[in-house]
């Protein structure tokens, strides 16, 4: 069994719903699995590891501390919590494989997820761009690792499956030039950025609504050490990664093949 659900959100406070989405619905998958003799494999996310501290990127032994680089948002900690509970049930005996996946782009992302940035970029809604980091692969290489991870994966064990580390002043530009739009050129500073995120958290804690930018998507913004290595998954499962480009190319196609942009 794959397990891909999650509640996906920005939100600060964890609320019941992202809480049963992501904690207790993860609790109970694994639990029908362990009880149906069946294997799983448990998508997490790179939310879950540590931040790089160093030169070097992150990988499955780094410590979680997001929380203290004022990262820790509602999404972030109950899918820390789900995936600690997954692998508290494979100490127990249950056959669990945890993979870690980075920022994913793909045709089929219906909501759109990790891919609004490409629409964004498409209508020339990203005015500038900051300094922070990620780490960018193909959907269908992410897939191909969770197939291998069935296949080979050790039970109890996190693989990450990340992809290309850049900076996003390195990769919008680079986005906007593969579709052929015009790139963002100007770099927004922190202290013009931080007071919108504050406004963010204000207006989530008084009308309890989503925001768009709070102080946690601007840290995401600023921080140059969301970076990850996929050693690990390459050694163990012959994880491999492409090129970036064509991921982008066709996200993009799908999206204006059903009218999203």
């Amino acid at each position: 069994m794959f397990h891909n659900a999650a509640a996906v959100t920005v939100r600060q406070k964890v609320t019941p719903t992202i809480f049963d989405a992501n904690v207790l619905g993860a609790e109970r998958a694994v639990r029908a699995c362990q009880a149906a003799g069946a294997r799983m494999i448990f998508t997490s996310s790179t939310v879950t590891i540590g931040l790089a501290t160093g030169p070097e990127p992150a990988d499955e032994t780094s410590t979680w501390n997001l929380p203290e680089r004022g990262l820790g948002d509602a999404y972030a900690v109950t899918k820390r919590e789900g995936e600690a509970r997954a692998l508290a049930l494979a100490r127990a005996g249950a056959d669990v494989v945890v993979v870690n996946p980075g920022y994913m782009f793909g045709p089929y992302d219906t909501r759109p997820s990790s891919g609004r940035v490409l629409i964004e970029l498409l209508r020339g809604a990203i005015p500038a761009l900051t300094p922070g980091t990620n780490s960018f692969v193909d959907v269908r290489d992410v897939a191909r690792g969770m197939i291998l991870a069935a296949e080979r994966g050790l039970s109890g064990e996190r693989y990450i499956l990340a992809g290309h580390n850049l900076s996003y002043t390195d990769a919008f530009p680079m986005f906007a030039e593969w579709l052929g739009v015009k790139a963002p050129r100007f770099k927004l500073p922190y202290a013009l950025c931080a007071p919108i995120g504050w406004a963010g958290d204000l207006m989530e804690r008084l009308s309890d609504a989503e925001p768009l930018i709070n102080s946690s998507t601007v840290g995401y913004g600023f921080c140059p050490d969301f970076r990850f290595s996929s050693k690990k998954a390459e050694a163990a499962l012959g994880y491999s990664i492409g090129p970036l480009e064509p991921a982008v190319m066709e996200t993009v196609a799908w999206f204006r093949g059903v009218g999203m942009v």
